[in-house]
């Protein structure tokens, strides 16, 4: 059964290739427990002079830990140990392999790249391998790239003429070029702080 929480969950590899699709795999791959984590907080921290306590000007986050258990048919027990194997490959510290997700409440895919951390893979009567990665940057990102123009203030020549007479007058008003950059939004989901913002 498809989770009422996402409707695409997929685990692509570094060629761009879906490893493993969840959704499409049920009910013979289940997500059963799923945590996107938090960021870990970068603590700035500084005693108080000649004073109890300390200034917190912590802003930014570091990386972040995401863990997921899957339940594999065990009445299919030579394709749920390929699977498992498949899934395992993934969590190797070397891969850096891209976790895509969609919320059911939302049309935006995510994505964020997983370095492997930890496999918990006993053989039991149901194999439910637990899966736990970094997401370094600790970041979701919108898969989707829209184009922003903007315009730099100030410029109304066409640029420097060589060799350069100084002093140089750079003047006012409308530029005569434009830069272009790529939007980039950041994803907090089930409850987390959305964000948006340029780079």
């Amino acid at each position: 059964m498809s989770s009422p929480l996402w409707d695409l969950m997929q685990l692509v590899d570094e060629s761009g290739d879906i490893a493993f699709d969840f959704v499409a795999s049920e009910p013979d791959a289940v997500v059963t427990d799923f945590d996107p984590g938090f960021p870990d907080p970068r603590a700035v921290t500084n005693d108080r002079a000649n004073a109890n306590g300390a200034i917190n000007t912590t802003q930014f986050h570091s990386s972040r830990g995401i863990t997921m258990t899957v339940s594999l048919d065990p009445a299919k027990p030579e394709q749920s140990l390929s699977w498992q194997k498949r899934l395992l490959e993934l969590c190797m510290p070397e891969r850096r392999p891209w976790l895509y997700l969609r919320t059911s409440n939302d049309e935006t895919v995510w994505r964020t790249q997983l370095v492997g951390a930890a496999v918990s893979a006993a053989f039991q009567v149901v194999l439910a391998p637990q899966l736990s990665w970094v997401a370094p940057d600790g970041l979701w990102e919108a898969t989707e790239e829209s184009d922003w123009t903007i315009f730099p203030g100030g410029a109304t020549g066409t640029g420097w003429v060589l060799p350069a007479a100084f002093p140089i007058n750079f003047g006012s008003g409308s530029p005569a070029g434009s830069v272009t950059a790529d939007e980039f939004r950041e994803l907090d989901h089930l409850g987390f702080l959305v964000t948006t913002a340029g780079r």
